[in-house]
């Protein structure tokens, strides 16, 4: 499973060194430094796989900025959707973190809710509309998780339908 870290000072010295580490081992990151500029050679190596923040830990205000920053890297890599179906009837599985409030699925221009089954967990089959010629045997399904504060993250799957 991938996790997502939150390291400060990751420009140089034993931050940069773990935020190597981390980025290496696969999982995302989200890198703090009092100068942000000097981690874009990790951004433009890793990608998606990096946020970056400027950030002095002295500075409480910044600190929160900085925490705010990661919520929605933290929650995108922690929404992991599976779909199955038969057809047009697929059933989704969504699992979340349990501060998740909703999960609504888009495919096909229908957006569906998605039932919460318990703390982060939600679950529901449903039929997917027809499926237009432009298409070419499939869909994306995305999911879009929102927490009780709006924080929103999605993420996507493909449906093939045969």
């Amino acid at each position: 499973m991938t996790k997502t870290w939150l390291i400060t000072g990751s420009a140089n010295g034993l931050g940069r060194s773990i935020a190597e580490a981390v980025l290496d081992n696969g999982d995302r990151l989200v890198a703090t430094a009092r100068r942000a500029d000097l981690l874009a050679d990790l951004q433009e190596k890793y990608g998606d796989k990096i946020a970056v923040a400027t950030l002095d830990v002295t500075n409480g205000a910044a600190a929160q900025a900085a925490a705010v920053r990661a919520v929605p890297h933290i929650l995108a890599a922690s929404v992991s959707p599976s779909v199955v179906g038969s057809g047009s009837v697929v059933r989704a599985v969504v699992s979340t973190p349990p501060d998740v409030v909703s999960v609504v699925a888009h495919a096909g221009g229908t957006a569906i809710a998605v039932p919460r089954v318990g703390p982060g967990r939600f679950a529901g089959s449903t039929t997917l509309p027809p499926l237009p010629p432009f298409a070419r045997g499939g869909y994306a399904v995305t999911f879009v998780a929102s927490d009780a504060r709006g924080v929103t993250t999605q993420s996507a799957v493909g449906v093939t339908v045969r």
